[in-house]
């Protein structure tokens, strides 16, 4: 709760919602407090919210000289939020681990929102999450120990244009485990590669 008389600051995404206070409600017999939340979002133009945009986006992992890919095409409405997600990817383990897991495997997803500009510019936001998990030998996938990162990039983009985003080398910690990752994903580099352009 904020003291009377202060102010504060909060930075929001696109869609986020912020609890900014509690109202106690003591003559109220169905409720005890209420809450005051704030949620920001884009006025569209309505004379764009039916086009759509076509998304063309590889994942492309190299290692000791090798490159393998994968692709998702998609399409989205004017400022729709549209999530994708590609196929894990397994690799082998840091010597330090294989007496206890049997693989490391990398997840990549996030999502897409792009808005037409009146030049004919697509301003786009491109949220992207990378997962990492131990594989146990003998067990589920998702028993293994996990590291999740995440982040957002705001571009401008003329129709038909390629950009390419690398994905970080090593996950940003200091405990055991993100280190023996980190020595995981050594020689290997992730990137994804996007173009975007307006069909209707």
């Amino acid at each position: 709760m904020t003291a009377a008389g202060e102010e504060s600051q909060v930075t929001l995404g696109e869609g986020d919602r912020v609890l900014l206070d509690f109202l106690p409600t003591p003559s109220s017999t169905c409720m005890r407090n209420a809450a005051l939340e704030l949620t920001a979002r884009v006025k569209e133009d309505p004379a764009l919210t039916a086009r759509q945009i076509a998304y063309d986006l590889w994942l492309v992992h190299e290692t000791n000289g090798q490159k393998t890919t994968e692709r998702a095409q998609f399409t989205a409405r004017h400022g729709e939020k549209a999530s994708f997600a590609f196929p894990a990817q397994r690799l082998a383990v840091a010597s330090s681990r294989s007496a206890h897991a049997s693989g490391l495997r990398v997840t990549v997803s996030g999502y897409l929102r792009g808005r037409i500009r009146p030049d004919g510019t697509i301003q786009l936001a491109l949220g992207t999450s990378r997962g990492l998990s131990y594989l146990q030998a003998g067990a589920p996938e998702e028993e293994g120990d996990q590291a999740t990162e995440s982040g957002e990039k705001a571009v401008n983009l003329e129709p038909g244009e390629a950009i390419r985003v690398d994905l970080p080398g090593a996950p940003r910690g200091v405990d055991q485990v993100q280190h023996q990752m980190a020595a995981g994903l050594a020689g290997h580099s992730f990137a994804l590669i996007l173009t975007a352009k307006s069909v209707s």
